[in-house]
């Protein structure tokens, strides 16, 4: 009987060892998967065996129907914790490369430690970062939604004092204090926002930015939220949130993670929807940091990861939910880490006496680039010269929120240009900011503060009083100039982006129907900009680069847009209530290129279009200024339009290109019916779609007409019955789009940049469940809009 009862321990012992290994080499073997199928792979372990059957029992216990949170290290200790739908069930635990917990005994000994932690649920995991001890603590859904832990006290202070906190410079009380060996990090991450905390304190908050845009409700606190810490102080240097449910934004974020200091503590927490337009960029650089998850991610999932840069992951958390038809929530995740404190590393040039004021610097701040690299020799700005281009002072004025590591780039760029050297540049900051201090001494320009801005933060009329603040204030720092440029500090420069300006400023201040010179054209695209000497006149708003005089700037600040008018943009206003019938000079080939997007202004799908914008590349370029005089425009524009060839529009203009792609050496003239600008005329929206330009809106005309390169041939686009060149000769050759039409156009758009859409969702793996356990359960949804090439075009000779 003892033999049998020894026999049958033996062969359980043996049973349990191979079931141990078995696991481990499913969970081993599931990383290895294509996770850019279109469609999830077939496991490797999916063919018959034994022990199939029992696996899936097995894993389909940890996993259930509920919500599984991943937790792994820098040394690869990997923690799974599942939890099944109803949160007052007891939770399982699987540590992965180390043991597997016995399913029974370990899980109730757990259930009676949580009910002795007031409510407590979760065990505190203990891994190793470096020699160190450091710990994760995941909360319950039970627990975030009844708020933070008593230790995590919000800090006093109203949310503007918060941000303002950034990067401020600490008195010598605070720097000689004794700091403690570890820091301590925690955040709090759901669908309706995140919360960070540092040592104790509150440092970030994004929460409850959900409101009606575009077509429907849109969280504008979603997507990827970027703090870096110094790696000894705890300080916060720099948060961003990137829009990464929008184009265009990762680009943003790419850079913010590549220009962040080496050593630096980074913290990413993202929240849904953030994978629609996670760039390959940005998981490339999270992978080589050590990130296990990057390219395993899914649609509605939370994912907070924490690595020093260019050194490697500390800790990483992914929050999935699983069986569940995805509505834009992932469970709530928390997390908390005590990790070592770093020394800043001192660079080799940290030696050289003439950048002692640098070193301060970088030490201070982060997100410059290679303008604090550590590795090697670091770039300088030119210094600016006192000499003047053609003895005109014609300041810039560089108006930003705090965004100081674009106002670097600008000032980079406009030295680099002819004149730029020796042009004045000042920066006006929105709000108190050390930051803009320190950097304005190192590059040698003016810096001024508008901390007196009435408006709220986050607002358009922040923006609008920020501007007119800066329009007011150039003018009174350069009594001696007559005109002045300003800038926002998310545009990309030519290298003539002075000398444009210098040559346009002669006809600007005797041609009393101009009332400003902008550098950017919002129809300018590859095969609509060709020649960089050529101006066009247009009735627009001033925007992304563009001057004005002296008079011009007190006539828009004594009508500007006043406080109490909701939803205004000082632009147009600007337009519509100050410039009247006078018009502006724009480039056919930009002297600008807008590089911001992600946000309600500009979003990340306006920003595709930005940028695929050409900038000129000519730093020599001569402008034909004399064919923009009010007159000899006027005489080219009629001879053009008598001697053009009309375009009739007899199939859609989508399915069948009515004008050559080709150089004719011809110009070109459609009539469209456009009495008005307003969108719900559709003939310019469906001619502009097809076309290649501007669908936006028609704003930038000259009496309802617009004009632009199409491949080299001239094409004016003609609103009838208001525009005064509305002369078909009452021929019926006047296009009238229906709302058919647009939606033909919607789906064809031609000559567009091409709009990549790449995401996965979560599926249930029914044949095998290791797929789920090592999130390979992946569909790939993958799709382009636009990139497409324009149809034949017939002639009407050849008809």
């Amino acid at each position: 009987m003892m033999v049998k009862k020894r026999t049958k321990s033996v062969v359980l012992t043996v049973i349990a060892i191979l079931s141990y290994l078995s696991l481990v080499k499913v969970f081993l073997d599931a990383g290895g998967g294509d996770l850019y199928s279109s469609t999830y792979p077939p496991s490797p372990h999916s063919a018959a065996s034994d022990d199939y059957s029992s696996r899936s029992s097995f894993l389909s216990f940890y996993l259930g129907n509920g919500n599984t949170e991943r937790v792994a290290n820098a040394e690869g200790k990997y923690t799974i914790t599942a939890s099944k739908e109803d949160m007052n069930e007891r939770k399982s635990e699987m540590i992965m490369g180390e043991e597997i917990l016995n399913k029974a005994d370990e899980t109730k000994r757990k259930s009676d430690e949580a009910k002795e932690e007031k409510g407590r649920q979760n065990e505190v995991y203990y891994t190793k970062v470096g020699r160190k001890p450091a710990s994760v603590h995941l909360m319950t859904t039970q627990e975030v939604a009844k708020g933070p832990p008593k230790r995590m006290k919000r800090s006093e202070g109203s949310r503007e004092e918060e941000e303002e906190d950034v990067g401020k410079e600490r008195t010598p009380g605070e720097l000689l204090a004794p700091i403690p060996s570890t820091l301590e990090v925690e955040a709090t991450l759901a669908a309706s926002g995140v919360t960070v905390w540092v040592d104790g304190k509150q440092v970030y908050e994004s929460v409850n930015r959900t409101m009606v845009w575009l077509d429907g409700m849109y969280r504008l606190h979603a997507g990827v939220h970027l703090l870096t810490l110094h790696q000894w102080t705890g300080r916060v240097l720099r948060t961003a949130n990137f829009l990464t449910w929008q184009p265009e934004t990762s680009r943003q974020l790419a850079a913010a993670l590549r220009d962040a200091g080496h050593g630096r503590l980074l913290l990413l927490l993202a929240s849904p929807e953030f994978t629609m337009y996670l760039s390959e960029e940005v998981i490339q650089h999270l992978s080589t940091l050590g990130s296990h998850f990057a390219r395993v991610l899914a649609r509605d999932e939370a994912w907070c990861v924490v690595a020093w840069q260019g050194e490697g992951l500390v800790y990483e958390t992914l929050t999935t939910a699983h069986h569940y038809v995805a509505d834009g929530d992932a469970p709530p995740t928390s997390l908390h880490f005590v990790i070592p404190r770093k020394r800043e590393p001192q660079c080799d040039w940290y030696r050289l006496e003439d950048l002692k004021q640098r070193v301060s610097f970088c030490q201070t701040y982060d997100g410059y680039g290679d303008f604090c690299r550590c590795h090697q020799l670091p770039w300088s700005p030119r210094p600016p010269r006192h000499s003047l281009l053609d003895d005109e002072v014609i300041p810039v004025a560089i108006a930003t929120a705090g965004r100081l590591p674009l106002v670097l780039r600008q000032v980079d760029q406009l030295r680099a240009g002819p004149g730029g050297d020796t042009t004045p540049i000042t920066i006006f900051v929105d709000g108190a900011c050390p930051e803009a201090t320190a950097l304005a001494d190192l590059l040698q320009i003016t810096v001024s503060f508008n901390t007196k801005n009435p408006a709220p933060r986050g607002t358009t009329h922040r923006v609008n009083q920020h501007i007119r603040y800066t329009l007011k204030k150039v003018f009174e720092f350069y009594p001696e100039a007559n005109f002045s440029i300003i800038l926002e500090d998310d545009l990309d420069l030519a290298q003539d982006f002075i000398s444009y300006f210098h040559q346009t400023a002669p006809l600007l201040r005797k041609d009393p129907f101009l009332f400003f010179v902008n550098a950017f054209n919002y129809n300018s695209y590859t095969h609509t900009a060709h020649d960089p000497s050529r101006l066009y006149r247009a009735h627009g708003i001033p925007g992304y680069g563009w001057m004005t005089s002296r008079s011009a700037a007190h006539e828009m600040l004594a009508g500007w847009a006043p406080l109490n008018q909701t939803g205004v943009s000082w632009d147009w206003w600007v337009r519509a209530r100050v410039m009247g019938s006078r018009d502006m000079l724009i480039p056919e080939v930009p002297r600008t290129r807008h590089m911001g997007g992600g946000g309600t202004h500009i979003s990340g799908f306006d920003q595709v279009l930005f940028s695929s914008q050409p900038l000129n590349q000519d730093a020599e370029a001569r402008l034909d200024v004399g064919s923009a005089e009010e007159g000899n425009y006027e005489a080219r524009l009629l001879d053009d339009l008598s001697s053009a060839q009309v375009v009739t529009l007899v199939q859609h203009p989508c399915q069948v290109t009515p004008l050559p792609t080709h150089q004719t050496n011809k110009t070109y003239l459609i009539y469209i019916y456009q009495p008005t600008e307003d969108h719900y005329h559709f003939s310019y929206e469906v001619v502009a779609l097809c076309l290649g330009i501007n669908d936006r809106d028609i704003h930038e005309n000259l009496r309802m007409m617009i004009t632009f390169p199409f491949f080299g041939n001239q094409v004016y686009l003609v609103a009838c019955p208001n525009s005064p060149y509305c002369k078909p000769g009452g021929r019926r050759i006047i296009y009238k789009g229906t709302e058919e039409d647009l939606i033909i156009a919607k789906q064809n758009p031609v000559l567009r940049p091409a709009l990549i859409t790449k995401y996965a969702t979560r599926v249930t793996p029914h044949q095998d469940p290791s797929l789920e356990f090592s999130l390979e359960n992946r569909f790939v949804v993958d799709y382009t809009v636009g990139g497409m090439e324009p149809a034949v075009w017939v002639s009407e000779e050849e008809d």
